[in-house]
Parts: structure tokens; sequence; C-alpha cells
């Protein structure tokens, strides 16, 4: 009750979701790309924590953020860490406050 009280958001209901509709192969591209595998490594701090990736509505985005939660939920198996993430649409602007996305993330790594 208490996590459901952090967050009505479902984060990982969402990604499965998403993961089970992705076609397998696309985006495979931007795990190869120079952005993606400095902002991975990020072996400088001068490497921005954030990969901000943007378009326009219905161009995959969605699809591509769900390779990478998968490519870095795959790395950090078995480890004592896990991927926090939550889904943005604008299909959903209502229920996406500040507090029910930060109430989300938090559910993930209690």
């Amino acid at each position: 009750q208490i996590l459901e009280w952090l967050s009505p958001l479902a984060p990982r209901e969402r990604h499965q979701i998403v993961r089970d509709g992705r076609v397998p192969g696309v985006g495979d591209w931007l795990l190869q790309t120079n952005e993606f595998e400095k902002w991975h490594k990020r072996e400088n701090q001068d490497v921005s924590p954030v990969l901000f990736c943007y378009g326009d509505p219905g161009v995959g985005k969605t699809y591509m953020t769900s390779l990478v939660i998968d490519t870095l939920c795959n790395q950090i198996e078995g480890e004592n860490a896990t991927v926090a993430y939550v889904y943005c649409g604008f299909h959903d602007h209502q229920e996406q406050t500040a507090t029910t996305v930060l109430g989300a993330l938090l559910k993930q790594v209690v």
C-alpha cells in the first residue's frame, strides 16, 4: 500500500508492454553510436550523465528507451544495483506530475 501511495505510475508494467511491442533488432544502431557509448561507459567526467533522446511523437523514442533500459538491466544483472526509469508520454500528461514521477522512481529503489 505504501508503494502505491508513492505513485500510481507502474513503470515496470509499462516497460513490459513496450518491450513486448518492440520489433527485434530495431534500434540496435543506437547502441553503436558514439553518443551512447560515451554515455554508457562514462569514463570521462566531462560526459553528461543524461542521455537525451528527442523527436516528434510516434517516431520510436519509447522503443529506443526500452532497448537502453534492457541493455542496462542486463549489464547489472546479479549486482547490487538497479535501473530506475519512468516512461513519460504526451497521452498521460495528467498523471505525470513531478510528485508521481519521483514517487515512481523511489518505488523502484526501495
